[in-house]
Parts: C-alpha cells; structure tokens; sequence
C-alpha cells in the first residue's frame, strides 16, 4: 500500500468518526440551549419540549449513529481504500444538495425561531450525509465486485496460459532434450566400454556417460516439478509402503557400491499421487551420490494413528554445515548437487500435507525424515516397524518452513 492509500485509508474513516461525534454534540448543545432559552432565541417557550425539535432529534440520531458506525468498521471491512474518495464525493455532494432543498423550504414554509431554522438545517446536514454516505458505500462495493471479477477472470485466463505454456516446456524436455541426452548417453556408454580402463578416450566417455546421466536426472525432476504444480492434480490412497520399496531396489541396481537395508510394514496408504516415490529416490540417489563409497543406507517406516513417518539414514560424512539452512530451498541453478531434487522433494512434501527434516546430521551421517498423513479410512493392521508411535517432534530438525542446524 502506498503512503497516500495508507493516509487515505485511516483519514476518511476518522472523518466519519469526527462528524457523527460533532452532530451528536450539536445536538446536544441545542437540548440545552432550548431548556435555558440562551440568547432569547427561544422567546422563553418550553422548546424543549416542542413537537418540531423531538421529531427533529429522533430523525437525526439515526442517521448520526450509522455515520459513527460506519467510521468504525471501514477500516476493517473488504473495501478497497481506493474507493474512499469516491464515497466522500458521495457524501460532500449529498450534503450539499440536502442543505439547498431545505433552505428551498426554509424560504417557502418560514420558521419561528432561529432555534428552528439551525435545528432544520442540522437535520438537513445529517440527512444528506447518512444518504449519501448509504449511496457512496453502495456504489463502492458494486465496482468494486466488478473489478475483483475482472481480476479473477484475468487470473484464471492467466492460470491457464501458464499452464498451457508449462505443458508445452514439459513435452520439449520430454520429447527432444531428453531424448537427444539419451543418445548422448549411449553413445558415451559405447564409446567407453570400446576402450580399455585407464586410456585417455575410456576416461572421457565415463565422463561424459556420467554428466549425460545427471543432467537427465535434473531433466526428469524439472518435469516432474512442473506436473507437482499442476493443481488439479487430485490426490488418492497411494501405498506408501510399496512405493518405498521399489524405490529402494531401483536404487539398489543402479548403485553399485551402496548396500541398502529396508525395515518397512506391509502396507501403509497416504494421500498422494505418482509422484511421491520422487520423493524417497530423491533422497536416496542424494545419500549415495554425495558420499564416497562403500556406503550403507537404511530406510525405516514406522505407522502411527495419524500419519506414515519414513526416515532414510545414511553412514555417510553427512551434509556440508554450510548447506544445512537452504537445503529446501529452491536453487539458484538447476545444479545436481543437493540442488532441484531436495527442493522438488520439499514441494511434494509439502503438496501432500506432510512434513520432511533433516533430523540427524553429523560426520557419522544423516537422516532425513518424511512424514505424510494417512489416508482416511485406512484400516491397516500394523505390526513389527508398522507398530503405531508417537514420535515426538524434534525443535531442531532442519525442514523447509524453518532451517536449522543438527549435529
């Protein structure tokens, strides 16, 4: 908001607040004057009594108590401050109008006592901006209906040219980058089983083999980012359990020199979609590729009342301290390294109403935890890891709403 919106928004309303506090207290001051007869204005009558001014003050007070009312609930009401002005216009221009008309019939009918004639023209005053004040308010809120219309309307038309664009970026890095590094990627595989370990043209084609292979990795999880947000994606019982396994005997043959161990129950469902095995091979191909070999990777799975917890733990020399607080965070470069894949696994996470940490981290290794709530009506029976727990939270865990170090 800008500072002249800000002014805008506090100024008008306080305005209200001082008018219906000012005609209230005229009000007032004529009761009084009328019951002492001040000035001779009243020629010693018992005006405050008269037919004329009671219609006149209960006429008045209503319109004085919706002026008050409405300075005080503006400035926490969906009306777009920008609006104001027009509202005061309303208002200036009601009053105005009002005060002519009455001063019309002032002319015309006549009056008794100047008691009279300030008494009307008060009536007039507050008659006039309680209208205009009702018109005004009106007004506002059928722009402004109108214009939050047209914004959804653009927003929506806006949602589905990006989602249109974003389906056309995922069949280009699906149909030709991924496909032309594929060939790339056969072609080094060729290129270095041609040649003998040690020799100058083996190294390269293992080099390239291996940077071919990662940045098909970051291509898969680019596109696998760009289908997480797409948010008509309906979620679904999806078994937890079985997906973690598999995950785990893909990255069991395709990493040689890591061993993996598995603690899982034979079924847990949780709400999710095809998505969530990225999750768990994320966090698995991130245990061993940034650890030096051998190295041992346990992947436990235990089931409580409310949700399915999976820690992945490795024996590794564990994650740099430096990259501890932005571990979640999306990176600057699409980069292989603790980049796209922690980040994609936390946007995941987080699209399936769960949670994941780095609980654990140390020269000894890491563990990382994914925590999912289960999905409704699942009735599983567990046993054995599957056992229900209660796992306390760790306050030092390092997630992706809040960063910290552990160790």
């Amino acid at each position: 908001m800008t500072g002249s919106s800000s002014a805008e928004a506090g100024g008008f309303p306080r305005q209200l607040l001082w008018s219906a506090a000012l005609l209230g207290g005229f009000v007032a001051v004529e009761g009084v004057a009328r019951a002492g007869g001040w000035l001779g204005w009243f020629r010693g009558d018992a005006l405050m009594f008269t037919g004329e001014f009671l219609v006149g003050v209960v006429t008045t007070l209503p319109f004085v108590v919706a002026i008050g009312y409405a300075g005080y609930r503006l400035p926490g009401s969906d009306l777009d401050p920008e609006r104001y002005p027009r509202i005061r216009r309303w208002v200036v221009g009601t009053v105005a109008a009002s005060v002519v008309f009455n001063l019309v019939l002032i002319a015309v009918i006549g009056v008794t006592s100047t008691g009279m004639f300030v008494a009307w023209l008060r009536w007039g005053v507050a008659v006039g901006a309680g209208l205009g004040l009702a018109v005004g308010v009106s007004e506002a809120r059928a722009v402004q209906r109108s214009v939050d219309a047209a914004r959804a309307e653009f927003r929506a038309e806006h949602a589905v040219s990006q989602r249109d664009f974003l389906d056309y970026l995922n069949g280009l890095l699906r149909h030709e980058i991924l496909n032309a590094m594929q060939v790339i990627a056969g072609n080094a595989e060729v290129l270095r089983d041609d040649h003998e370990s040690g020799t100058p043209a083996h190294e390269r084609g293992e080099t390239i083999y291996r940077q071919s292979r990662d940045v098909t990795d970051v291509i898969q999880n680019v596109r696998e980012l760009l289908e997480a947000t797409r948010a008509e994606r309906p979620l679904e019982p999806v078994d937890l359990a079985a997906v973690v396994s598999e995950q785990v005997e893909t990255a069991d043959r395709r990493y040689d020199g890591a061993t993996f161990e598995t603690d899982l129950p034979e079924r847990a469902l949780v709400e999710a979609d095809s998505l969530v095995g990225r999750v768990f091979g994320n966090l698995l191909s991130n245990a061993v590729e940034h650890n030096d070999d051998p190295l041992s990777v346990s992947v436990t799975m235990t089931v409580s009342d409310e949700a399915v917890t999976v820690r992945v733990a490795d024996d590794g020399s564990g994650v740099p301290r430096e990259t501890v607080p932005e571990l979640f965070d999306r990176p600057d470069t699409f980069a292989v390294d603790h980049g796209i894949g922690l980040y994609l696994s936390a946007k995941l996470v987080d699209r399936y109403r769960g949670r994941i940490d780095l609980v654990e981290n140390g020269d000894d290794g890491a563990v990382f935890r994914v925590r999912l709530p289960r999905a409704p009506g699942d009735g599983t029976e567990s046993a054995g890891s599957a056992t229900a727990s209660a796992e306390p939270a760790d306050p030092t865990a390092t997630t992706p709403d809040a960063p910290s170090e552990t160790g």
